[in-house]
This record gives C-alpha cells, sequence and structure tokens, in this order.
C-alpha cells in the first residue's frame, strides 16, 4: 500500500509585518521592477510581502504542508530572528536556514550559534564570487561538524567557484537555489531555453541537489519550452531525487501562492515520481546540540512538484539534508 504524500516547499521568505521588533536592512526598500534579469512579476518582494502565518495559510490552501523558511540576506541582512522566531513557533510545520557572512571574522561563531542555540537547519551563502576563498572555508568547516547543510544563492558565473567547494567538502549536502539562475533573463535580453553543460557537468558530485523553483518554471515558459524541456537534462543527469521544488514566494507572488503551486503541479506532470523520504522527527540524541530539538530530518530530496512518498530514506551526513 502506497504512503501517505507529503507536499513541501522548499523555498520561501517570509517577511514580518513588525519592522521594530524585526528592521529591515537598510530601512525602507525601493520598489521593485524589472531589471538585472528579472522578470515582470519577479522582485519587489516588499511590496507582495507575507508573514509566515499568511504563508502557512496560503499553503494550506494549495495543499502544501510544510516548508522552508530562507533567509533573505538583501531584505534583513544576517539577522535570521525573524525565521529563527517563525519556524520555532511553527515547529510542525517548518524549518529554517540561516544567512551567514563568510567574510566576517565571527562567521564560525555565528554559524555556531544559529545552528545550535537558535535550531537552524542549514547555512545559507550569498556570497558566490567567495565559494572558492579560503578564508569562507571555516564555516564550511563549521556546517561539517554541525551536520548541516549548505545553500548557495548564486549565478551561472560562479560554477567553476561552486566546484572548488564540492571537491573540498563532498562529505556536505549542498544546495543551490534556482538550479545557479541557469534560465534567468541575460542582459541582452534573452532566456536560455536549457541549462548550461557547466551545471549539468556537476551532477557527479553526490552531495549536489537544485532547487527548481517557480523562477525556473517562468524561464522556461519565456524562452518558449516547456518546462518539462528545460527540466528533463537537469532530471536525467542529477536524477529526480536530487531535485526539489521550492516556490520562491513572495519574489514570484503576482500571482496567488495556490495558482503558483498548480503551475507546478500541472506544467510538471510527469515528475511525480516516487523519491526518498522527507520525514519530521527528532534529531538524533547523538548529533551536537540535538537536545530532543524536531525539525525536517530528511532526505535527499524532492521531485520539482515536491511530491513526496515517506518511505526509503537516504540520510546524508549525521543529521540529513535540512
Amino acid at each position: 500500500m502506497e504512503s501517505p504524500v507529503i507536499i513541501i516547499d522548499t523555498h520561501i521568505h517570509p517577511i514580518s509585518a513588525d519592522r521594530v521588533r524585526y528592521p529591515l536592512r537598510g530601512g525602507a526598500r525601493a520598489p521593485g521592477g524589472v531589471a538585472g534579469g528579472r522578470r515582470p512579476g519577479e522582485g519587489g518582494m516588499v511590496e507582495k510581502a507575507m508573514t509566515a502565518e499568511e504563508m502557512l495559510t496560503a499553503m494550506e490552501r494549495a495543499g502544501v504542508e510544510r516548508a522552508v523558511l530562507v533567509q533573505s540576506a538583501g531584505l534583513y541582512g544576517f539577522d535570521n530572528s525573524y525565521i529563527a522566531d517563525s519556524a520555532k513557533a511553527h515547529a510542525g510545520r517548518c524549518v529554517a536556514l540561516c544567512a551567514i557572512d563568510v567574510l566576517a571574522e565571527d562567521a564560525r561563531k555565528f554559524s555556531v550559534y544559529w545552528v545550535e542555540q537558535r535550531a537552524m537547519r542549514g547555512i545559507r551563502l550569498v556570497a558566490a564570487d567567495e565559494l572558492d576563498n579560503p578564508r569562507t572555508f571555516a564555516v564550511w568547516e563549521e556546517a561539517r561538524r554541525l551536520g548541516v547543510a549548505v545553500d548557495i544563492q548564486m549565478q551561472p558565473r560562479h560554477l567553476p567557484k561552486l566546484e572548488s567547494v564540492l571537491v573540498r567538502f563532498p562529505d556536505i549536502p549542498v544546495l543551490i537555489d534556482h538550479a545557479a539562475n541557469v534560465n534567468r533573463r541575460s542582459p541582452d535580453g534573452t532566456t536560455p531555453a536549457e541549462p548550461p553543460e557547466d551545471l549539468l557537468a556537476l551532477a557527479h558530485y553526490a552531495n549536489l541537489y537544485l532547487k527548481i523553483t517557480s523562477q525556473n518554471i517562468d524561464g522556461a515558459i519565456e524562452a518558449g519550452v516547456a518546462p518539462e524541456a528545460f527540466l528533463g537534462p537537469l532530471a536525467s543527469r542529477f536524477g529526480a531525487k536530487r531535485l526539489m521544488w521550492g516556490s520562491d514566494s513572495p519574489a514570484t507572488a503576482d500571482q496567488p501562492y495556490e495558482h503558483r503551486f498548480a503551475q507546478a503541479a500541472r506544467r510538471l506532470p510527469s515528475w511525480r515520481l516516487k523519491t526518498s523520504n522527507l520525514s519530521w522527527a527528532a534529531r538524533p540524541p547523538h548529533m551536537a546540540g540535538a537536545k530532543g530539538k524536531r525539525g525536517l530530518a530528511l532526505n535527499p530530496a524532492v521531485c520539482p512538484t515536491c511530491v513526496i512518498h515517506p518511505a526509503g530514506s537516504i540520510r546524508l551526513g549525521r543529521q540529513g539534508l535540512l
């Protein structure tokens, strides 16, 4: 008998309505627009802001049960307080990934603080230009010790630098946001219709996972190809077990959340594949900072429509992927 399906959004950015307790970086933000490779509807996250509670309500309407809250360094810098508090308040439905300033002298200390004291389940890096900088390796070494994944926001030009850390840290699960933005609109106004070989060639690194978000689906449509055609080579080289779906809400909130999820499910029907277990469970007691905390125990994976069958779990590292 087939196990019940659990649907998880692996990439959302909740934004607090309390700007005093959780101030935005640099104060008020300018309205979003079509610039720097963005498509209509992207950006303007503050204008389209949703609190964690509002997102959970929208998810419930769509039938999405759980979420990974991802720190937006562009909005909050490296103060992860809001997503940490939100994940704690909704521990049965959410876990969070903290952003760390990898060039800060105390980066290692803050990695420990956010993971061990505030129960973050992964570390997000946004300074992709520094991926091959030895100064940043201390954060990776701490991620290895803590048993958490590293999540990276990057662009296609950073793929050679990415390989350097995949070689150096083969035992750390590495998640790449938006499939490295490989089908974002180019400066010349064109949108790539297929993933580059530079990305596909990295598939042999077994610790590398890709997040496929609504931005990637929009990019495929803008390029004039079916999302299945764009994602097919990724699934062929990486395998569906190393691809995971995320809405990227509210950056893609030009459409209601329910529409965004329905779009993924509708446009990617062939991706309803059995994947590894994504379950909520107590951390193993031998893990650093465990103390009975609960969170996303893991599994490698989620197919792009994020339809997950809780069976056949494969753990990564000491504590799982997230």
